[in-house]
């Protein structure tokens, strides 16, 4: 069950309720017990503010050497360890470049209109991908899920030639859309032109992506996009977007 409003995402249906008040109200569903404890377990909760912590303390500690995320279902939580990097960054002239320290595993930050954007260096899986503290993808494993992505729904359709990729600024979805031979046009609409830049600048697909002849970029809400499209324009529609919630370092929603 996906709520309508709520940011949970595994609900049960309460047993007071008929099947036509579980249909129309978010109320008629509840979490899982497990699920909500977990949430405000002592552990996801001193995990999420040792991480809170580390990034707080960046402007006079010196930048965290280790990122990671709660999976709140679950309560596991991962970290993968940054490093500084080790070759030269050819954006000197860029304000928001901060390569040049080499004690820093932050190559790239800046604040967009919607977000705080970084790219770091890590030990293991390459560059990665963080927007407002959240890892979105790295170079190591970003195909695992990316081509997934793409691949199964443009091999569902018998001749995809239009596509429409909503989210997706980071442009590994499109890149592999674009591996399709059939495909003549694409649409690409992201809301954040920040990450789109940053993207191009810092990961290899990146600077392929958006240069293609077939593809379109519109630096625009992906809803409002969809519903002015006349039926019938797509062949494929992919929405790659972010999770629309998050948990703050007490357990609560953000």
């Amino acid at each position: 069950k996906l709520p309508l409003s709520s940011p949970t995402t595994h609900l049960l249906p309460q047993e007071s309720c008929n099947e036509e008040e579980l249909n129309a109200s978010d109320s008629c569903w509840e979490p899982p017990p497990a699920q909500t404890a977990l949430r405000s377990s002592p552990l996801l909760v001193a995990a999420r503010q040792a991480q809170h912590d580390a990034f707080a303390s960046t402007a006079t500690n010196g930048p965290a050497m280790m990122i990671g995320e709660g999976i709140d279902e679950t309560g596991f939580y991962q970290s993968i360890r940054l490093q500084a990097p080790t070759h030269n960054n050819n954006n000197k002239n860029d304000s928001n470049d901060v390569s040049h320290n080499k004690n820093s595993p932050i190559l790239y930050q800046t604040r967009s209109h919607y977000q705080d954007i970084q790219v770091l260096q890590s030990q293991a899986y390459g560059k990665i991908l963080v927007l407002d503290g959240v890892v979105q993808l790295t170079e190591r494993d970003a195909d695992s899920y990316n081509e997934m992505m793409a691949h199964v729904p443009m091999f569902e359709h018998p001749h995809p030639q239009r596509v429409l990729i909503i989210g997706g600024g980071d442009g590994y979805v499109l890149h592999e859309v674009l591996k399709h031979d059939t495909v003549t046009h694409v649409d690409h609409v992201d809301l954040d032109g920040s990450v789109i830049e940053t993207c191009q600048q810092h990961f290899a697909w990146g600077a392929q992506a958006w240069a293609d002849p077939r593809v379109s970029l519109h630096i625009a809400d992906g809803a409002a996009f969809v519903r002015n499209a006349p039926p019938g324009t797509f062949d494929v529609i992919i929405q790659d977007s972010s999770d629309p919630w998050t948990w703050g370092p007490d357990g609560s929603p953000v």
